[in-house]
């Protein structure tokens, strides 16, 4: 069952002095605004669907592509008619929208979110609202649950379809080295910093 969030439930931002680096010269902060979302319990049915593909299925049968408000309300109707308990619900969600939407730069700039723990791919849809009008904007999103984020992808992929932004989702196993998952991100996709992170899981994983 997907865990609750811990109160307080608000966005917080941390002093850029205590922030993990992720340049190469150690001094650029890793993210702008982070949203702490903890678990509740410490493992949360690793290796279960949970009606993960079930509710892929519901919303790309039933939603129209490009729908992204659609495909939330079918995700949560599902979840909460068949007792799956994978949806994060209005409350939470609108705390990702909010969160996000403060770490964006001024103007017009893209976004790149850092989401930890993606589930099904409903907060990645919250997530990703906000920025449906910055043009080259990313959302990254772990999940250690194989079949979680294969359904996260079907569903992001419908969802999102004919905007400009770039879903990575990457499977990433919780006691994996954070610290080289970033310096990949850097390497390869050339991401120095985030926008907002997202943290849906123990966050003293992440500690700098």
């Amino acid at each position: 069952m997907r865990c609750t969030l811990q109160s307080p439930r608000l966005p917080c931002t941390t002093p850029s002095s205590s922030l993990p680096r992720l340049s190469s010269d150690n001094t650029m902060p890793l993210w702008r605004l982070a949203l702490v979302v903890w678990w509740a319990t410490p493992l949360c049915n690793a290796v279960g669907d949970n009606g993960a593909s079930q509710l892929a299925n519901h919303v790309t049968e039933t939603v129209l592509a490009g729908d992204i408000g659609g495909a939330l309300a079918a995700f949560d109707q599902m979840s909460l008619r068949r007792g799956f308990g994978m949806h994060l619900g209005t409350q939470k969600g609108e705390l990702i929208e909010s969160a996000v939407a403060q770490g964006l730069p001024t103007g017009t700039g893209a976004g790149i979110v850092l989401e930890t723990g993606c589930h099904a791919g409903d907060g990645t849809l919250r997530a990703i609202l906000p920025m449906v009008s910055r043009a080259g904007s990313i959302i990254v999103s772990t999940e250690a649950n194989s079949k979680w984020l294969a359904s996260a992808e079907r569903i992001v992929a419908h969802a999102t379809r004919g905007l400009d932004i770039e879903f990575v989702p990457v499977e990433l196993a919780e006691d994996s080295a954070f610290d080289k998952f970033l310096e990949m991100l850097r390497e390869k996709r050339g991401i120095k910093q985030f926008t907002t992170v997202i943290f849906d899981q123990d966050q003293t994983r992440f500690a700098s």
